[in-house]
């Protein structure tokens, strides 16, 4: 199974004044795979809402420019089903959360990693990301970009350069506070 990851980064400050960015998971006929939002089409973004999946067309509109990056790879068939069990148990979640609660809640960039982790693609071998016990950890659509640079996957689009690491575990961190602070319910 072909598929591109698209990921549009962090801009600005995120989460006040910026945007956070996205993760989009496409086959390679532009068919969404997964692409969730906590808003009909056209709303207004909310931190939480109901877990609703974009169109290609609409995740185009939605992020008002194309993906910094764009990343094509292949799920090998001995992972394909547990990939799409993973896809449609997100997809199903009513619940979209910029602060998930695993397994109620998802958004964007989780469902991705999830996805790609039990489709066989060997992203964040030290489990940095993985939830376990319903514990809560950040993971950003920039920190799905630098998982797959990190694997020596090449780009088949790129429009700009990811932060630095650093900067992205510093937004993880920005991410950990406001939720800490109740800051953005």
């Amino acid at each position: 199974m072909n598929i591109n990851i698209s990921i549009w980064g962090w801009k600005g400050l995120g989460v006040v004044w910026g945007h956070i960015g996205h993760v989009m998971i496409s086959n390679l006929d532009n068919e969404v795979i997964l692409s969730q939002y906590p808003h009909k089409y056209g709303q207004k973004f909310t931190p939480k809402g109901p877990n609703t999946k974009f169109s290609f067309k609409d995740t185009y509109n939605e992020e008002k420019s194309t993906p910094d990056v764009i990343f094509s790879l292949v799920i090998k068939k001995n992972f394909v089903e547990s990939f799409i069990e993973t896809v449609n148990n997100h997809t199903e979640r009513k619940i979209w959360d910029w602060d998930p609660k695993n397994p109620s809640e998802t958004h964007c960039t989780r469902s991705a990693y999830e996805a790609l982790k039990s489709g066989g693609v060997l992203i964040d071998q030290d489990n940095v990301y993985k939830i376990e016990n319903n514990e809560r950890k950040e993971i950003l659509p920039n920190s799905i970009w630098y998982l797959l640079d990190d694997l020596g996957i090449k780009p088949i689009m790129q429009k700009k350069d990811n932060l630095l690491q650093k900067i992205i575990e510093d937004n993880e961190k920005i991410i950990t506070f406001v939720r800490h602070q109740d800051l953005w319910n």
